[in-house]
Formats: structure tokens, sequence, C-alpha cells
């Protein structure tokens, strides 16, 4: 590892002309909360656009870091009435966030009650441990770590507090190991209000992007109780979210460069770079120092492919096409894989294994799964044709 990257970070002139001055906006306000500008440039940048507050609270919420953005223009030049508008919505923010603290300690008690061991993951738990405080992001669903083989005592107590189990049919028909060797997690929903979203993970990864053990999964510390270490939550989001979403959010960009300047950052470096594992680690960090000129600890040199990923994200995010892409939800979901699939490739080195981790990929991706099970229960003699469902269900997802 070499000292501090030199890469400098997109001029803000250039995303204004480029993405729109309310992007510029944000971004500016990221970079401000993080330190790398002053308020007086983001002042400077409000003079031009005095009607652009809509729109920058417009995406803002797609991004969903209204908590960083607005707290930042909190102390900005902008209008009493524009404040308190933000205030209220920051105010709703916090209280969803207590409300889901809350929640998730309740069930951490329920479970504990049981001698089930659980760890927070995430969420608020993400907040609490890099930020030093949960309303600074937006959380919705409550995400725990679990061991798998407690599923079968978690599911009736999530019953018995009114949720709904999403494999509570298919539990029941299913060998176990096959749904922990096919899932990473088990989640329920409480449809009733408050309403709650609920994931239990045993997996960091889902075995459909083929990433192998032990990088797929939670390493646990067991010293005097079942903990995840703090650089071993920042690798495990920054995992889930390099493979599962293909870092379409700035939600996941911020949180990332918090998290990374939050513990020591060789520390990191020395963790994730000791395995030569496809955690994105390095892409990750040039992103983050495009967008929010943030310095970081990289490798001197990039590759074309690792360029072309960084150009990718960094426009994607710019652009803010999430929810944006027309197209059919199959189409959508189609090309959201795409974009999963094209970030794990180009780790792999050689024709023939890129060529069967393709193979590997798309067939582990229309291979039947506990969903279709749930949704269509076929008896022992002709579930055969599972091997139907799963693209007739993606088909009309659309129409679903």
């Amino acid at each position: 590892m070499n000292p501090e990257s030199k890469r400098s970070a997109i001029p803000v002139s250039a995303i204004a002309d480029q993405y729109g001055i309310a992007m510029a906006i944000v971004i500016q306000a990221c970079r401000v909360y993080f330190g790398t500008a002053s308020i007086h440039e983001l002042n400077q940048l409000l003079n031009t656009a005095p009607e652009a507050h809509s729109r920058v609270a417009l995406l803002s919420r797609l991004h969903r870091i209204r908590p960083i953005v607005y707290r930042v223009l909190l102390e900005a030049n902008i209008s009493a009435q524009i404040k308190e508008q933000l205030k209220n919505e920051l105010h709703a923010i916090t209280l969803h966030n207590f409300a889901i603290a809350q929640e998730t300690q309740r069930i951490l008690n329920r479970l504990k009650a049981h001698d089930i061991a659980v760890i927070p993951y995430k969420g608020v738990a993400f907040s609490n441990e890099f930020y030093g405080d949960v309303s600074m992001r937006e959380s919705s669903d409550i995400d725990l770590i679990i061991n798998p083989n407690d599923i079968d005592k978690i599911v009736p107590i999530l019953i018995e507090d009114g949720y709904k189990c999403h494999y509570a049919k298919s539990l029941a028909r299913i060998d176990r190991n096959k749904l922990l060797e096919q899932q990473k997690d088990i989640c329920f929903d409480k449809k009733s209000e408050p309403r709650f979203h609920v994931e239990f993970h045993w997996r960091i990864i889902h075995p459909n992007f083929l990433m192998p053990k032990p990088t797929s999964e939670f390493i646990i510390q067991r010293k005097e109780r079942f903990e995840l270490e703090k650089i071993e939550h920042f690798r495990a989001v920054l995992l889930h979210h390099w493979a599962h979403d293909g870092l379409e959010y700035l939600k996941t960009l911020v949180d990332l460069a918090q998290a990374y300047q939050n513990p020591n950052k060789t520390e990191i470096h020395h963790y994730l770079t000791k395995e030569n594992t496809n955690n994105g680690l390095n892409i990750v960090l040039e992103v983050v120092n495009q967008i929010f000129g943030i310095e970081t600890i990289a490798k001197n040199k990039l590759n074309k492919t690792e360029k072309r990923l960084i150009n990718q994200i960094v426009k994607f995010n710019l652009e803010s096409k999430v929810g944006r892409i027309k197209g059919t939800d199959t189409i959508l979901l189609v090309k959201q894989y795409y974009r999963y699939y094209t970030n794990q490739l180009h780790f792999i080195s050689g024709i023939f294994k890129k060529l069967k981790f393709t193979i590997r990929f798309w067939i582990g991706l229309l291979s039947p799964k506990q969903g279709d099970i749930e949704v269509i229960g076929l008896p022992k003699y002709l579930q055969l044709f599972y091997v139907l469902v799963r693209p007739f269900r993606l088909l009309i997802r659309n129409r679903s």
C-alpha cells in the first residue's frame, strides 16, 4: 500500500455542468460534512441557484442521505421557511429511527430470554457504531445476525409477536440444510402499525453471487459474548453493498466513507487485503475520493477494468438513475443482476474461469428458490417442475 492517495475530487463546477446544480449542492453539502469543503463554498453555490431547494430535497430523499445533507444546509444561508421544512423532516426521521431502535432492542430482549444469541447489524446498529447517533442516517429494516441453527426457535417467537414469516409454509416442506445453503437470511414483516421489516442473517452474501467461503460469511468473534467486531462490521457492509446493490445509492457511499474514516485506515487495509478477495475496497475508495474528496490509502495504479467500474458507479450515482431506468420490472431486474454480475466478473482472471463463473451465476440465479416453493406448493412427484417455476415467475413479475 502506498501513502495517502493524491487523486483529486471531481470539481463541483463539473458536477453542476454535467449533472445539474442541485446534485452539485448535495455533493458539496456532503463534502462540508466530511470536511473536504467549507460552508462558505457551499453558500457560494447556493447563491447561484436560490430555487434549487426542492430538487435538492428530492435528490436527498432519493439517495436517502437527508440527515447528512439537511444538517449541513441548516448551517447554510437559506431561508427560515426552508430550514423549518428541513427540521420537520429531520424530526420525522429521528422519531422513525428511534422506533426502529426500540423495536430492535425489544426483539433482542425477547430472544435473549429464550437463550438465542443475536447481533444487531447495519441499520441503527451501523449508525451507533460509526456515527455515534441513530438519527444520522435513514434506516428502514432491522438487520440481525443469528446462528442459523436457531431459526426454528425464532420463527414462533416472531409470529407470536405479530410478524409474518416469508418462508412459513416452505419451512415445513424443505430440507433445513438446503434452506441454509440456498439463502442468506430469513425475513419477517409486521403489517400492523408501527410496521417493521426484520431480517435474520447467517451469511453476508447470497449464494447466487458465488462468493467463496469464508469471505461470504460473518467472522464472529467469540470472547465473552457473541459479537461483531467493528472492523468486521465495516467489511460486511462493504461486501454486502458491493455485491447486492452495486453501490447504487449515495447513502451507501456516505456510510462507507464514514466507516472508513472512523477506525484506523491502515488497520482496515491490513484486515481487508490479507486475502485477495473481491470485496471492491479499492474501487469504493476511489469512488468516495472522486465524489467526496476524501483522501484514502489506495493502490497507486488502477487497471482499465477498475477505472471503467469506478466511472460507472460515479456516473450512476450522480445521474441519480435509481428509480428512473425505464422498462418492465423483469427487464429492470435483469439489468440489476447484470450489474452485480459484472462487479464480480472483473476479479476473475482467465477466460475459462470467467466462462465457468458466468454459467454458474446465471444458472444459479434461475434455479428454483424457497420463494417459488412458498408461492407454488407442488407435491413431491411434481417438484422437478420447479425448474420452470422461477423463470415463469420472473417473466410475469411486471404484471404482479
